[in-house]
């Protein structure tokens, strides 16, 4: 299984760029660098945590979910606040007009070869503590000539309140797709005693956008991811409340050759 050190990479970011303007350069743990930029009060900017925003319909005929109230909403189509981004020189992060599911636009990565292990290009924002997280997207992805690769789509990255004695140190839950063409269900907990290191098999990368989900309960113990129709749930480590960060793109991103081609659109996390 391919390693990867998510958190490292996150918190060296620092403060964010806007898409158009040359970034700082900061480096993760892995070694591979990643430009960093600030606050993205000019990027394309999501509403505040229970704004209402008109949906309506296109690209595959379906409306924006930000009509209603959630913790955090992104459709991709205004204007955002919030988000950090973290950059790669070979990983472009744009907005795409041509392929969305709410009108009219989405989040759109291309990831391109790199000899580093891991070269990510993604959004994160901040979310408050809870024991129930559920967390969504419309996904697309094509993974071309990237043999035994990888990359994160849409995940939350949670660490415990600072003072409150746990054996947990970080709670990591993401939806991958890799090269075997299908889409994963990651979970890693680093933990002295019983760390966790899981990866569950959930369904065939389509051709177009498909909703993939994660459904925490850290108080029951239990996982649900999803893409599509299919769904795993499985057993995890309980916990308290916790806060953390979501993160949207291509958070971790190995591939030495070929190229990747993502498409991230209405987030929804409650």
């Amino acid at each position: 299984m391919i390693r990867r050190r998510l958190l490292g990479v996150v918190l060296a970011a620092g403060a964010c760029t806007p898409f158009d303007e040359s970034p700082t350069t900061s480096t993760g743990e892995d070694g591979g660098s990643a430009d960093a930029g600030a606050d993205a009060s000019s990027l394309p900017s999501p509403r505040d945590a229970g704004e209402s925003r008109d949906a309506g319909d296109g690209g595959t005929g379906a409306g924006s979910p930000c009509a209603g109230k959630h913790v955090v909403c992104e459709d991709f189509d205004g204007e955002w606040s919030g988000w950090q981004t973290v950059t790669h020189s070979s990983s472009p992060l744009n907005a795409d007009t041509t392929r969305f599911v709410s009108p009219p636009r989405s989040l759109s990565v291309e990831v391109n070869a790199k000899v580093n292990e891991n070269h990510p290009s993604f959004l994160s924002r901040p979310f408050p503590a809870a024991q129930r997280f559920s967390l969504s997207a419309d996904v697309r992805a094509e993974l071309t000539g990237a043999p035994d690769s990888e990359v994160d789509l849409l995940g939350l990255e949670l660490a415990p309140p600072t003072g409150i004695p746990t054996e947990i140190r970080r709670y990591y839950v993401a939806i991958i797709a890799r090269s075997d063409g299908n889409f994963h269900l990651e979970v890693k907990i680093e933990a002295p005693v019983q760390p966790v290191d899981m990866s569950v098999e959930l369904a065939p990368i389509p051709a177009d956008f498909t909703r993939i989900s994660i459904d925490l309960d850290l108080a029951a113990g239990t996982i649900v991811g999803a893409a599509g129709p299919v769904q795993q749930a499985r057993p995890v480590t309980t916990a308290s409340s916790m806060s953390g960060t979501l993160v949207v793109g291509a958070a971790w991103a190995a591939n030495s050759r070929g190229t990747y081609a993502i498409n991230v659109d209405n987030v929804v996390l409650d």
